[in-house]
């Protein structure tokens, strides 16, 4: 008969290992990505979101005739800005490559802020890639030639 000292043992041994394992350092967590196939991800993941925007675009330019409104300008862009936001979630959730943390971390969070200054000022985005530069420019710099808005 086994005492209830050892199956308080092995309970607290399996929550220990199931904890390590939820933490991923039980060995079996994912590998980290290479900063090649990251950046292949990533670009894919900007492209969808690219096409998705041309969409949106698109479909706008179907319904929206005559004297385009502010408001539905406004509208659009945020729409338009939605892929954007998703992309920048799931590049966020890819995990950055070994050594690339720093710079990973800086690009989501000029895409965020981008995405802030966007949704703050809509019709900024018309005229000028302002809100949006410094991500541009670390994305482009990083190799991520497709996750620009």
């Amino acid at each position: 008969m086994v005492s209830g000292r050892a199956v308080r043992a092995a309970a607290i041994a399996a929550v220990g290992i199931l904890g390590l394992i939820w933490m991923g350092c039980g060995g079996g967590g994912a590998e980290k990505l290479s900063k090649a196939e990251f950046v292949k991800q990533a670009n894919a993941i900007c492209s969808k979101a690219e096409k998705e925007k041309e969409e949106v675009v698109a479909r706008a330019s179907e319904t929206l005739s005559g004297k385009v409104t502010a408001a539905e300008k406004e509208e659009v862009i945020l729409e338009a800005l939605a892929p954007y936001e998703m992309a920048t979630e799931k590049v966020s959730e890819l995990g950055a490559p070994s050594g690339q943390e720093a710079k990973v971390e800086a690009i989501v969070e000029a895409m965020e802020e981008g995405a802030e200054k966007v949704q703050a000022s809509p019709t900024t985005a018309l005229v000028s890639e302002l809100p949006v530069r410094k991500a541009n420019e670390l994305t482009k710099k990083f190799g991520l030639t497709d996750c620009r808005f």
